[in-house]
């Protein structure tokens, strides 16, 4: 029987000769030794943004590269019973639709309190915890700016323009500053776009390139959350990017990985982590769109097409949406009476949505599919 006792919570123990011995339950063995630090218990979590669209194909020439796979950041906070705080999950980026438009950045996920200062009884308590979604793969366009959305958590993949190709650059400290043509992000861009990115910390990779001319060469792929997307072959699409692998939700699952590029005798693959296929290979008389991502944080795949095609409008593949997962031990759980529907400039309209959740071991894990405000916790036992 569980019982309190002063402040302990424990089971009681019952027998001839001890009537009134109590054993901590496991929570309160690990407060009372501090294992949990100086707050009630320790909170993992994974922030995974939205993974980007696919760029779309233009007649004749251009095929796209694939959406980078959405940023992700993982680590821990204290856990106190009664502190607000909030998740919310970004939205899959938008395919490049038809005329050769690029594809979308994905929206941002986070998990943060919902004041900046923490209340003097939860000290160092504040925090904010942002994973940026992935940038859209490129179709014909111009160099990439705050405009088309090619960086992100992870970059988009470049098109097959005979111009300057112009990768999309990831939230890795090496591209940050870099050339812009080869993935780097300019520190200004860096501040006006991606305001929450801590400096020198990875939340994925640029883009892959395309192939030398002629022009039918193939898109790259879109970067991923665990590595570069690949470079384009002469006519094949470049592959996706692995995403980013995580346990915690007890098994080994890859988040974001980034979507193929188009090629018209070939699409390059989808990175483990949701990425969609690139599009090909490409019939003689049409265009084919890519592929969508398949799981959190994944890039869509781009579109293809070949030369002298004259119906060559095809979309790209719309990203996944992101992700927020937090794991706690069973001993808490979630309190959402306080939390109104979210607010409609992050995810419009979304209400609380849990699209999964689970034990591991004495842990409890729950997935987050859109806003969250006032989430809490409290104690079980």
């Amino acid at each position: 029987m569980t019982r309190q006792n002063g402040s302990i919570i424990g089971e009681q123990i019952k027998g001839p000769n001890q009537p009134g011995m109590w054993t901590p339950t496991d929570a309160q063995q690990r407060a009372l030794t501090g294992e949990w630090g100086t707050g009630l218990a320790t909170i993992r979590y994974l922030c995974v943004g939205g993974g980007g669209g696919g760029g779309s194909a233009r007649p004749s020439e251009i095929n796209a590269g694939g959406g980078g796979g959405g940023g992700v950041v993982t680590g821990t906070e204290i856990l106190y019973e009664g502190r607000k705080y909030y998740v919310a999950a970004g939205n899959a980026g938008s395919p490049g639709s038809p005329q050769y438009i690029p594809g979308g950045r994905g929206g941002l996920s986070e998990f943060t309190t919902t004041t900046p200062q923490a209340p003097p009884q939860y000290p160092g308590t504040s925090f904010k915890n942002v994973a940026y979604g992935g940038g859209g793969g490129r179709s014909y366009n111009s160099p990439p700016s705050p405009g088309n959305q090619q960086h992100g958590g992870s970059g988009g993949g470049a098109s097959s323009n005979p111009g300057p190709t112009y990768r999309g650059g990831g939230l890795n400290a090496p591209y940050i500053g870099g050339d812009l043509a080869q993935g780097g992000i300019p520190q200004p861009l860096v501040n006006s776009e991606f305001p929450d990115y801590v400096p020198g910390t990875t939340q994925g990779y640029r883009g892959g390139d395309n192939a030398a001319p002629p022009t039918d060469r193939g898109g790259g792929g879109g970067g991923g959350a665990g590595g570069e997307g690949g470079n384009a072959s002469s006519q094949s699409g470049g592959a996706g990017g692995v995403g980013y692998q995580s346990d915690i939700t007890g098994s080994n699952v890859y988040y974001g990985g980034g979507g193929g590029g188009g090629g018209p005798t070939g699409g390059g693959s989808g990175g483990s982590g949701g990425g969609g296929n690139g599009a090909g290979p490409v019939p003689p008389t049409t265009a084919v769109a890519g592929s969508p991502g398949t799981y959190y944080g994944g890039g869509g795949g781009g579109a293809a097409t070949r030369p002298g095609n004259p119906s060559g409008n095809k979309e790209g593949g719309k990203g996944y949406p992101g992700v927020v997962i937090l794991r706690y031990p069973n001993a808490f759980e979630l309190d959402l009476s306080s939390s109104p529907q979210a607010p409609t400039d992050v995810n419009s309209n979304y209400q609380i949505k849990i699209v999964d959740e689970g034990d591991v071991g004495s842990d409890h894990y729950v997935a987050f599919g859109a806003p969250v405000m006032d989430l809490k916790f409290k104690r079980k036992y």
